[in-house]
């Protein structure tokens, strides 16, 4: 994205999370991505959106370590595979949303990686079961 940019520049923010946020803009598909910094110039979130629609988004714990990537529908709703994880890197839970809901299996995983749980859900977004590792 940033090698594609027509334009970038950098917005001052007053919030306690965020500091400033580095934009880049493609005006040949309107792609825009939005990097989000706290004080001491560590991305916290990153956000990518098309003509104004949100269509990804990243965010990062205090100590640069990815926290989850999450993917929207056009109605800024999450959908499609998501991922979430500890604050040292593994993985927390990965599966998919479907327009704002938990869809089908979602994998669960200890502070080492290692797969303690599946949860299944249905088209609602409701837990139909929840098996552990054995």
């Amino acid at each position: 994205m940033k090698k594609k940019s027509d334009i970038t520049y950098t917005r001052k923010y007053r919030t306690e999370e965020f500091a400033f946020a580095d934009y880049f803009l493609n005006r040949k598909d309107s792609t825009v991505c939005q990097i989000m910094k706290d004080t001491g110039g560590i991305v916290r979130q990153v956000i990518m959106s098309k003509k104004g629609i949100r269509f990804f988004t990243a965010e990062y714990y205090d100590n640069g370590q990815l926290k989850a990537k999450l993917p929207f529908d056009t109605n800024g709703k999450f959908d499609g595979e998501a991922e979430y994880y500890f604050e040292n890197g593994c993985i927390k839970s990965n599966g998919n949303f479907v327009h704002g809901f938990f869809y089908g299996e979602w994998r669960n995983y200890d502070e080492r990686g290692n797969l303690i749980s599946t949860d299944s859900y249905d088209d609602n977004g409701q837990l139909i079961s929840s098996s552990p590792k054995k």
